[in-house]
């Protein structure tokens, strides 16, 4: 469901009335989405599928064509986010495991509940084929972390008390406030690097290889950075190789043939790869089109 128009309709329609108002936004969308999910639904009706694909095939009529099909991905108790006020940095943050995560000056409050909301507790929901970690595949306190692609920094304020060290990569400005603010309290072990990761190293960009030469070589990475997760691992040979780098999660669902081909390379390097389980319906890098779902993310562990 469009979250904007639900955000916007609890202040301007009556309570009693919301009910029916969200009933008509779905219908709304689901009658927007009507060819893509006859295509869809088409398509697999002559493939052989698996209990996970015939899950969201019993639940897409019901949602329409969204990242996370599942009844558990619906964003309406977004508003019920509780946002707080730092007078002395002028900033608003909302509590994280009872930790403080700080949102860019002059985001609305509904654009923060909305994104605290989406990240967390439906990327990260623990039935998500997005979230990064499970108790199978976890983080130890002698890692030294890459969070590449950090955005606001939940990932790494979620497990910042239980690891050695952490490497913020995050390009954007507009983050870069709101993370010193965040990470503050943890400043002996959080490194904030303002440039973009891939294949080369130039004024805005650097490899991992050649950033943590003459460095302790991280032992566990995360990488979600829209669609260069290919060109992250090119600028990684040497940490791929070492035998160091224990643990890789990265993502999968930014283009239709990522699983196969990132996991191509971290077989190559002697990773055990497993996917997430689940799928994502994701098409805002490339076309949607058979197969149409993607898995979310792998999980990768060096031999």
């Amino acid at each position: 469901m469009n979250k904007t128009l639900v955000e916007i309709g609890k202040r301007i329609i009556p309570v009693q009335m919301l009910p029916l108002a969200r009933k008509l936004i779905l219908i709304g969308k689901l009658t927007f989405d009507s060819q893509k999910l006859r295509k869809i639904m088409t398509y697999y009706s002559s493939q052989e599928t698996n209990k996970e694909i015939n899950e969201i095939l019993t639940y897409l009529p019901k949602c329409g064509v969204q990242p996370f099909p599942y009844p558990w991905a619906i964003m309406d108790e977004a508003s019920t986010i509780k946002i707080y006020y730092d007078e002395e940095r002028d900033l608003r943050y909302v509590i994280l495991d009872g930790k403080k995560l700080y949102y860019p000056r002059g985001m609305s409050d509904d654009n923060i509940k909305n994104s605290y909301y989406f990240v967390q507790k439906i990327e990260q929901h623990t039935s998500s084929p997005h979230r990064y970690l499970t108790p199978d595949f976890n983080i130890s306190e002698e890692d030294i972390v890459v969070d590449c692609g950090v955005a606001e920094g939940n990932f790494s304020l979620a497990i910042v008390d239980q690891v050695k060290k952490i490497y913020l990569f995050e390009p954007e400005e507009q983050w870069m406030e709101s993370l010193r603010a965040t990470f503050a309290p943890w400043e002996n072990k959080i490194v904030i690097v303002q440039n973009f990761i891939s294949d080369i190293s130039d004024e805005n960009t650097v490899t991992l290889d050649e950033y943590f030469a003459g460095k302790n070589s991280p032992t566990f990475c995360k990488i979600d950075v829209d669609g260069y997760e290919g060109r992250v691992l090119n600028g990684s040979k040497r940490l791929l190789d070492s035998g160091e780098l224990k643990k890789i999660v990265i993502c999968t669902y930014h283009y239709a043939n990522d699983e196969e081909k990132l996991g191509k390379i971290l077989r190559s390097y002697d990773y055990v790869t497993t996917p997430s389980s689940g799928y994502m319906l994701f098409s805002m890098y490339d076309e949607l089109k058979p197969p149409y779902f993607r898995r979310g993310l792998l999980r990768c562990v060096k031999q």
